[in-house]
């Protein structure tokens, strides 16, 4: 059953951006916290290597291998039979490409190709560091991978926008080595995404193969932290605030090492706010991990804020006599999220998501991310009046986590499950893997304050029975490990009504709409809404997607009602759609949030059938700004809206 009463959340933050608005209250003297072992699990443990929570810094030494790989495609799959992989094999005929990377956007003939691709590159063994115990990391390599690492298979992985990480050895003593991959980007029955029904196999974002994130190679102590799961509880009216952090640790060696574990919390400017004494503990040796738990209780908390600065804190940890001495810092923030029956609150004040959909895709590099890109969509975001960002259907660049942890802007994140059928939900294989890549999402960004909530699909054939299993074993997931942030999953609307077998399931109903423009007309939504949340009422209700699309620079003299198979893709008719949109929806005083799909334009699989003929292939043209970000007449429609909803609730300060 779901608890429909009053939820309280305080949660933690994580970033690599810890800058924060300095301060200056009357500071007092550091809390002094506890360490102590603790049973709390749980724990991914894939190849032998536990999955690590992203840390801000660490001092591990890190061997980056961005940069320029030898490429090969591989379309008639031969690579492993004919031992690409081996240690001696050149690499004539193989292309270069930079990593990170995808060979849709490097390479114009390959385009469209879908199928393997391999990578290779050689480094040089860094001097003092021969047989020393080293993972390889991939942070994003869609869609299957496998590895070689000197001519040894490290293992595989399934999911594209989650690390994957390898246990490594047989370092060359001041020689080369070689690291290879096997990509796959082939949607199928058995992949998370999976192959959908509604467009013959053709999927709705564009399915960017290779090794879209960096990757690199990192010297790790035989006993060292993996894990640190940070929760805070703050007193918002009293300024005090309650600190817990569950870390795990593993140990390599074979014999069972003394270790010593203490710690700071620090505030903007470095002022430390706790200190955590030393606290002697057994690592057991054979990789057996163990769990501790720490606590402290802050006097003076400063809340982390939406539409603020970002304030963040640092959770710093020393861990040694151990072999080695290491260190680890966390970066979180202190804040407490509610849903009070149909209204979420943020720091006991009314939060009202004013949304925003976004794909990762760029001009001449696809899928991978600048950082220069990613910052100036966050502007524009703000520019919008955004406070509230769904980053696509699956994880995004953890670097864009940070940026919207510095920037004060929330965030659902969801997995790459979409609009799988019923036959699919019920296989174990694709339940299995959607299960794995959420576990991998949650751990790895679970310290982000600006996360709020966990999206455990988008358009799954919700009206077949299969899906509710399928939900219900993803929100029981989400909640062991992470027990503190809400789930939803997005509905594809039937306009004249169809089953829903999950939303009475998830926290949060989440609602994909698209009256006027897919079917149906826009003054039909107000009944549908009404009528939808009479079946699903005491939930807040958000409308995920909306939108209608345009081609910069298309207009028309007066807008009418256009057929759903003939849009006239003109910049007026997609201003009046979002304007009539919002004014049926915010009349609503159930819904709790607004998401307009989408922020830029962008690649997909198939090719739309809204126009006669659709204004550019392969292109969804429904962003408020280009792909190349020039921004429409609907942009400033919806910042003009969002300007005055944020009026609206001043009171509540988001």
């Amino acid at each position: 059953m779901i608890e429909r009463a009053r939820r309280r959340v305080g949660y933690a933050a994580g970033c690599v951006l810890c800058a924060a608005a300095a301060w200056a209250p009357a500071w007092s003297f550091p809390a002094e916290g506890t360490i102590k072992a603790s049973g709390y699990a749980p724990a991914l443990v894939e190849g032998g290597v536990p999955y690590p929570t992203d840390a801000a810094e660490t001092s591990y030494e890190r061997v980056t291998l961005d940069g320029e790989w030898f490429f090969a495609p591989d379309p008639e799959d031969r690579g492993v039979r004919d031992g690409w992989y081996a240690p001696g094999r050149g690499f004539e005929g193989w292309r270069r490409q930079d990593v990170p990377g995808t060979w849709n956007a490097a390479f114009e003939d390959l385009f469209r190709y879908e199928g393997a691709g391999w990578y290779a590159r050689e480094f040089e063994t860094p001097s003092g560091l021969e047989g020393k115990w080293a993972r390889l990391a991939v942070r994003g390599a869609f869609l299957e991978s496998r590895v070689w690492f000197n001519g040894r298979e490290a293992g595989s992985h399934s999911g594209g926008y989650t690390p994957a990480y390898y246990e490594i050895g047989g370092w060359v003593p001041g020689g080369m080595n070689r690291v290879v991959l096997r990509v796959d980007n082939r949607i199928t029955e058995a992949t998370v995404p999976s192959a959908t029904t509604s467009h013959g196999g053709d999927h709705g974002w564009y399915p960017w193969g290779g090794l879209h994130r960096g990757v690199y190679v990192e010297i790790v102590p035989e006993v060292y932290i993996f894990k640190a799961d940070i929760r805070t509880e703050p007193e918002v009216e009293g300024g005090a605030a309650r600190v817990s952090a569950y870390l795990g640790v593993q140990n390599r060696g074979e014999r069972d090492a003394e270790c010593e574990l203490s710690g700071e919390i620090t505030a903007a400017a470095g002022r430390t706010a706790a200190v955590f004494p030393a606290y002697g503990f057994v690592a057991p040796g054979g990789g057996k991990l163990v769990f501790l738990e720490l606590d402290a209780a802050l006097e003076e908390a400063r809340l982390w804020e939406a539409g603020g600065s970002g304030r963040l804190y640092t959770l710093r940890l020393w861990l040694s006599s151990c072999g080695a001495e290491s260190r680890a810092a966390y970066t979180f923030g202190i804040r407490e999220f509610e849903i009070r029956g149909e209204e979420i609150y943020l720091n006991g004040r009314r939060h009202f998501l004013r949304g925003m959909n976004r794909h990762e895709d760029a001009p001449v590099t696809g899928q991978t991310q600048t950082l220069e890109r990613m910052e100036g969509d966050v502007a524009l975001l703000k520019e919008l009046g955004v406070n509230h960002v769904r980053p696509g259907h699956y994880p995004c660049d953890a670097r864009f986590l940070d940026l919207l942890d510095a920037a004060g802007i929330t965030v659902v994140e969801e997995i790459p499950a979409y609009q799988t059928p019923g036959a699919l939900m019920s296989d174990p294989r694709v339940a299995e893997k959607a299960e794995r890549q959420l576990i991998e999402m949650i751990e790895r960004d679970r310290n982000h304050p600006s996360v709020i909530g966990w999206s455990l699909a988008n358009e799954v054939h919700t009206f077949e029975p299969a899906a509710r299993g399928f939900i219900e074993g993803l929100h029981e997931t989400a909640k062991r490990w992470d027990p503190g942030r809400f789930t939803t999953t997005e509905i594809a609307v039937m306009p004249y009504g169809a089953p829903d077998h999950v939303s009475d399931v998830v926290d949060v109903v989440s609602l994909n709409e698209y009256f006027g423009w897919y079917y149906g007309t826009i003054d039909a939504l107000g009944g549908f809404l009404d009528r939808y949340h009479r079946r699903f009422a005491g939930k807040p209700f958000i409308i995920s997607e909306f939108g209608a699309g345009t081609v910069l620079g298309r207009h028309v003299e007066k807008v009418k009602r256009e057929p759903h198979t003939d849009h006239s893709y003109s910049e007026e008719f997609q201003e009046e759609f979002y304007r009539r949109q919002f004014g049926i929806i915010l009349g609503k005083p159930y819904v709790a949030g607004t998401m307009p799909w989408v922020f830029a334009d962008f690649h997909m699989e198939w090719t739309p059938t809204t126009g006669s003929p659709h204004p550019a292939k392969w292109m969804n043209l429904k962003g408020l700004v280009t792909l190349e970000r020039e921004k429409k007449k609907a942009f400033y429609a919806v910042k003009e809206i969002y300007g005055g909803l944020k009026e609206r609730y001043e009171g509540g300060g988001t």
